[in-house]
């Protein structure tokens, strides 16, 4: 799960962290956006630049914050339902599209990525229900 929250702060600072100047502007932005202060080197260890070590929790917490989050262990729990909205997002937005072959087209792509959904319709619309364990 340290990868995903990588990946995040990643986003979060509008660039990818490789080499030490962006480990000193994410520190900086860290302490802009959340107050928290970590040093580069921490930053440098946790992406690989030098040698990895495990982060202590309280870097994980600072930088669970600083992508949304109110902590590493809510980050855990919850990142998975927030990672897959913009994927039904994307479903109902192409439902909403007057073109019917627009919609065939989008549930054939999704059959071939094996999401499992179920489309029920009636006289108010098209409802849409995940079938995730």
């Amino acid at each position: 799960m340290i990868d995903e929250l990588k990946t995040e702060v990643e986003k979060t600072l509008g660039r990818k962290v490789v080499k030490r100047g962006d480990c000193e502007l994410l520190a900086d932005d860290l302490y802009q956006k959340t107050g928290s202060v970590i040093s580069y080197n921490t930053f440098r260890r946790l992406f690989g630049i030098v040698a990895y070590r495990q982060p202590r929790e309280s870097t994980l917490d600072a930088l669970a914050k600083y992508v949304g989050f109110a902590s590493y262990q809510d980050f855990t729990k919850r990142f998975s339902e927030v990672d897959t909205w913009p994927n039904w997002e994307h479903l109902f937005v192409v439902l909403s599209e007057t073109n019917p072959q627009k919609i065939v087209d989008f549930l054939r792509l999704k059959k071939r990525q094996q999401d499992q959904f179920t489309l029920r319709t009636s006289g108010a619309g098209v409802g849409v229900e995940s079938e995730d364990p």
